[in-house]
């Protein structure tokens, strides 16, 4: 060109004639699409990637994290013997997570039973025990009284002593 810019140029044969058609044009006008179509292949795919990336997270949180999220709160409620928490809010959940939230709820309950029924059954066993002791007692003290008046019936000093050493 008049100011040094590169042209390409092609050069075709009409056909059946000695005729020739010719096409030329600046490279700068001639390749400005074909940088827009390069540059759109390779950025195109690596945006639709990363809008899939967030569609996928943004789903991933709403439909599946929120509700393990939820569970595992509910399960270390539940680990601290705090019993008295319902999963109420998994009934807007999927179908596998309030069946879940359910299945924990029930063994929460039941774990809430048997230690209800543990402490009922150590109260118990502390109460026989205290009687048991108090009987012992009574006992004891029935013997050491008849060691007593044994004792205080005996002449023989070596067999008194002898039942005092007993008491």
């Amino acid at each position: 060109g008049d100011e040094g810019e590169a042209w390409s140029f092609a050069i075709a044969q009409l056909a059946g004639s000695n005729a020739f058609v010719a096409f030329a044009m600046p490279d700068s006008v001639l390749f400005r699409s074909t940088y827009l179509h390069v540059a759109t292949d390779l950025l195109l795919p690596a945006l639709m990637l990363g809008l899939a990336s967030i569609a996928i997270r943004i789903a991933t949180n709403r439909l599946v994290l929120r509700w393990i999220y939820y569970l595992q709160r509910m399960a270390v409620a539940y680990s601290r013997g705090h019993y008295a928490v319902r999963p109420s809010v998994l009934a807007a959940a999927p179908d596998e997570f309030r069946l879940l939230g359910e299945t924990m709820e029930n063994m929460a309950s039941a774990v809430h039973e048997r230690d209800r029924s543990l402490r009922d059954a150590v109260a118990q066993k502390s109460t026989l025990i205290r009687e048991i002791h108090h009987r012992v007692k009574n006992n004891l003290q029935i013997v050491m009284s008849l060691l007593s008046l044994q004792a205080s019936q005996l002449r023989d000093t070596t067999a008194r002593e002898a039942l005092r050493d007993t008491q």
